[in-house]
């Protein structure tokens, strides 16, 4: 008997109480679920206990009722048919699983023929019916099954050859996923998949080990508003913590052990982190780590303590101080400091903002100009050396990157960090996997959606007719500024007169508000979901509100909506923007009730600035109305807040009064774009939904020396002169030639500096920025005020005129809904017009330099620029885009480098990539006329010398593979060198010749990597 087995101080008496503890566990709570998971404690957290004597004393032991640590250790029982009595009907289940005599794994098959067509699912469908039908959960009144059975389940299953499910006893239909992946073990190695689906899910759930693993770390029970739930992992939250386990035993250094996971949003990023938490507190080897949990925002740290607490056992949270606490929060960084430096195996919830370092009391100097006081920071201290410290990051790469994660880092010196991120990592950032270690696992949005983690998002454009009456606005214009000066009334129609200013006009907002209210009447409230409005400014969410209440009659009639503003505010807000300002406590309130059915809570609605586009999570909310510009991350994690799944019961009366229960399921998420980011949501999905980590790494070494260089020229520049005195140091300032110098080489320094942070960067380089800084905006203040002009009074103005003059005729549809990542997502947005042609055209040649900007840095970086240009100018004028862009790839990519090459005399594209980089040095002076660039002082013939003799020079010290050996490549670097100050230095001077050996070192080994 595996009881006797795995506890052999067992006597007969406590052999009895515990096989009477299952057979009466109808005792054990009130409902299903409560039954289930306190034996689920007694199982997995060892929780269950029996009073013997041991040498004469009465002693509470634990049971141990399954193995977890020797598979082996275990009885495994298959069977098929099995009979289970109920209180009124025999159940025969396909198949159940037992361990040790319990029921573990309870799984319907059904043939696969009985799935119909078009998405309908008949066979799934009946085998959860089933399954509902033997748990008793289809009626309160009526036992049709016997659910006793699922007192210790731990999952359900439903397989029909070519596809299975998994659930838990508290899953609705659609929450039954299916298993696609049998990690540790690989699809490739399965055989015939094609026929036989089901096995990933038989291979991936059930083989001994992974079964033992699920039940004891991936089923967990969480609570959701009210209502309990238990949770069973997907598979790609199995992967990753298990791929981060072997990680963190089998690395050497900090680095070795951490990583990033990538789960898109919606795929239950905070649960990886709980799961992953609890591995790592049960693995032998790791049981005494502590645990730190660090997120970006107060918020998203309640939430997440609020996650780990619902789950870790109540007893890690019992204590009255945070200290005392096995699961704590730190409030304070006094707390934070507290409990780090304690080092004990703990897990700690605190902000990244809580590592902040002490300033020094004594200024390094006072600019009386400016009215501020420089003061360099302390190095913070380090609070604990211990290695078994283990740091997970949420949004890796959002803030991990600041002064304070420097800070962290050097205050847990040798820490583990991992990083969790719901937005993808692009190519062209090296950053996060430099500073966390390499890519553990990704999970892809196209995943989700296909999984079922994840709704699809339909995005759909809707567009205004809008009319500037432009001869009485430039009259007005000119009569309400008639005070300013030309270049002062530029600057007010630069600032202003824009698209923003635009979206803020009082016309426009009416119209779409209107449009907006229709559409949602006719779509998403009809389906009981609710809404965000996100805008351009906290004035236009003002305005949205006040239109939308004013058409709020005449589209919802006596049954009006609530619609509520979210967005921060202070004393000297304008008094219509201070009228919607809320607490925090309030806006908590007006979350809460956002959250809630629309039977229970009419406030349907919520307008937004900035707040709630990360981080929130609102299952219900179904469609975002977005006004405003967004890019990039800020795109993604925004349109992301309608991607959450949604399958909910809700109580409603029928026509005839009588109070039923039906089902609200999200069928998709929606975005509603009045502001047109189309081109930037096709660019934010290219990034999104991609798994290339990249090109390899640059040697962070060759990085540090560049920093060093770049440091070195922006401080020799005030050698001789005393740091503390600021007006010795402005007047090295003063000419403009040398503040020009001064500001590409701080620039230069600063940029380094950033790409290094945080973990390869001292205090000293950081307190020479501050102090660069300081030194740039002194001198900016003291040489450049009578550039500076003072238009901040005008805004207002500005904005009414807009209003004035322009006119809406109306709101139309001009892009359908379309599934984001359907294929022909970009075909349908464009409908092969001049639009589409041209912005296709653009795309494809910002990919083409993007990709040979290393190649030769200044040549595509000056054409990046001339691209940039044509596009401002031609604005919004399609068909001529179009043509100038044929005419740019024509004129400068299908033969513009070659050709330039030829005419200055050079073979090969390398020897002009060398060239222009010389030419682009900044030494000697550069003077453009007509558009012509022309160097002082010296003929175009010496830098052609300059550039045969770098080329000779690098052939001459060029051996196989010397890229990526440090030694070879400072030989080669040494040797120019050399080469540069013994024949060059008339030309170039010693900063010029600084100033090349980086940008030629990265020609060298791109160009010259690989021998002829």
């Amino acid at each position: 008997m595996a009881l006797s087995r795995l506890n052999p101080w067992m006597t007969v008496t406590s052999l009895d109480s515990t096989l009477k503890y299952f057979t009466n566990s109808d005792a054990l709570g009130t409902s299903l679920l409560a039954i289930n998971e306190k034996i689920h404690r007694a199982i997995v957290d060892l929780e269950f206990t029996v009073t013997q004597s041991v040498e004469g004393q009465k002693k509470k032991l634990t049971v141990k009722l399954i193995d977890f640590e020797d598979v082996e250790n275990n009885d495994f029982l298959v069977t098929n048919q099995f009979a289970v009595q109920g209180l009124n009907k025999t159940i025969y289940p396909d198949l159940i699983i037992f361990i040790n005599g319990l029921p573990i794994v309870v799984i319907e098959a059904k043939s696969p023929f009985k799935e119909g067509g078009m998405g309908i699912k008949a066979g799934k469908k009946d085998a959860y019916d089933q399954l509902c039908r033997y748990m008793d959960s289809r009626s309160d009144v009526v036992s049709e099954g016997a659910q006793k059975l699922f007192h210790t389940n731990f999952f359900t299953g439903i397989i029909n050859k070519y596809h299975a499910y998994a659930g838990t006893i508290t899953a609705g239909y659609d929450y039954y996923l299916e298993w696609k992946d049998p990690y540790p073990f690989k699809v490739q190695d399965m055989v015939d998949l094609k026929n036989n689906g089901q096995n990933l899910f038989l291979q991936g759930l059930l083989e001994k080990q992974n079964l033992l693993l699920i039940m004891q770390f991936f089923v967990l029970f969480e609570t959701e508003g009210d209502i309990r739930i238990k949770k069973l992992a997907r598979y790609q939250q199995f992967r990753a913590c298990m791929k981060a386990i072997k990680r963190i035993q089998a690395g050497k250094t900090p680095l070795e052990k951490g990583g990033v996971i990538w789960h898109t949003q919606g795929s239950g990023k905070s649960l990886s982190m709980v799961m992953l938490a609890r591995m790592i507190r049960r693995t032998k080897g790791l049981e005494d780590t502590m645990l730190v949990i660090i997120t970006d925002r107060i918020d998203l740290d309640k939430q997440l303590y609020h996650t780990f607490k619902g789950i870790f056992p109540a007893t890690y949270t019992m204590a009255k101080s945070n200290l005392d606490k096995i699961l704590t929060r730190a409030e304070t960084v006094e707390e934070m400091k507290a409990l780090l430096s304690a080092g004990q195996a703990k897990i700690i919830c605190t902000t990244i903002q809580k590592f902040q370092c002490e300033t020094d009391e004594q200024p390094i100097f006072e600019d009386g100009h400016q009215a501020i006081k420089l003061f360099f920071d302390k190095a913070i201290e380090v609070l604990t050396n211990k290695s078994n410290v283990i740091v997970f990051t949420d949004e890796a790469h959002r803030s991990q990157y600041s002064n304070l994660s420097m800070n962290m880092r050097k205050a847990l010196p040798n820490a583990t960090f991992i990083g969790f991120t719901g937005t993808p990592i692009e190519k062209e950032d090296k950053s996060t996997y430099r500073t966390f270690g390499e890519l553990i696992d990704s999970y892809t949005i196209s995943q989700a959606v296909e999984d079922g983690n994840t709704v699809a998002i339909v995005y759909e454009g809707r567009r205004q007719d809008l009319q500037i009456i432009q001869e009485q606005l430039d009259e007005d214009f000119d009569e309400g500024f008639r005070n300013k000066s030309d270049l002062e009334r530029e600057a007010i129609k630069a600032r202003y007169f824009n698209k923003i200013t635009l979206a803020e006009a009082d016309d426009r907002i009416d119209d779409i508000a209107r449009d907006l209210l229709i559409h949602y009447r006719d779509n998403s409230y009809k389906l009981g979901f609710k809404a965000q409005v996100v805008t351009v400014s906290r004035l236009a969410c003002v305005k949205y509100y006040n239109a939308l209440m004013k058409h709020m009659p005449s589209v919802f009639g006596d049954n009006p909506i609530e619609v509520a503003v979210i967005f921060s505010a202070d004393n000297n807000d304008a008094l219509m923007i201070k009228n919607h300002r809320t607490s925090k406590g309030e806006q908590d309130l007006i979350l809460a009730r956002f959250k809630r059915e629309i039977e229970k809570d009419r406030l349907c609605m919520i307008i937004v600035k900035d707040m709630l586009l990360t981080g929130f999570d609102a299952k219900i909310e179904d469609v975002m109305y977005l006004d405003r510009p967004l890019k990039e991350h800020n795109l993604l994690q925004a349109i992301a807040r309608v991607n959450r799944t949604y399958d909910k019961s809700f109580k409603q009366c029928d026509e005839n009064g009588k109070e039923v229960e039906s089902q609200r399921t999200k069928a998709f998420g929606r975005v509603v774009d009045y502001f047109g980011v189309t081109r930037h949501l096709e660019e934010a999905l290219q990034i999104f939904d991609t798994v290339d980590v990249g090109e390899p790494m640059e040697n962070i070494d060759s990085l540090y020396r560049k920093m060093l260089d770049y440091k070195e020229q922006a401080m020799r520049m005030f050698d001789g002169v005393d740091k503390s005195n600021l007006d010795a140091l402005m007047n090295v300032l003063e000419p403009a030639n040398i503040r020009a110098e001064f500001e590409t080489a701080y620039k230069r320094f600063a940029v380094a500096v950033n790409t290094l942070m945080p973990t390869h960067v001292t205090q000293d380089d950081l307190n020479a920025l501050k102090w660069l800084s300081y030194l740039r905006a002194g001198a900016k203040a003291r040489f450049e005020p009578e550039d500076a002009i003072d238009i901040s009074d005008c805004g207002e103005k500005a904005r009414e005129l807009i209003s004035e003059h322009l006119k809406s005729q109306g709101v139309y549809q001009w892009i359908e809904p379309i599934t984001l990542f359907d294929k022909d997502f970009k075909e349908k947005i464009y409908h092969g017009s001049d639009e589409a042609i041209a912005s296709t055209m653009e795309h494809a040649i910002k990919h083409i330099i993007t990709v040979k900007m290393k190649e030769n840095p200044v040549h595509y970086q000056t054409l990046l620029e001339r691209l940039l240009k044509l596009i401002e100018e031609t604005n919004l004028n399609w068909e001529e885009r179009r043509k100038q862009l044929e005419e740019f790839v024509e004129r400068e990519l299908n033969n513009g480098e070659e050709e330039l090459a030829r005419d200055l005399g050079f073979t090969q594209k390398r020897q002009l990539a060398i060239y222009e980089t010389i030419k682009n040095s900044g030494s000697p002076s550069k003077v453009e006329d007509g558009g012509a660039t022309y160097t002082a002082g010296y003929d175009e013939d010496v830098f052609k010398d300059i550039t045969m003799d770098i080329e000779k020079t690098i052939l001459d010290n060029r051996v196989r593979g010397f890229k990526t050996n440090p030694t070879r490549l400072s030989e080669m670097e040494t040797a120019i060198y050399e080469m540069l100050l013994g024949s060059y230095y008339t030309v170039l001077g010693y900063d010029g010749v600084a100033r090349l050996i980086n940008p030629i070192m990265d020609l060298a080994k791109i160009h010259y990597g690989e021998l002829d």
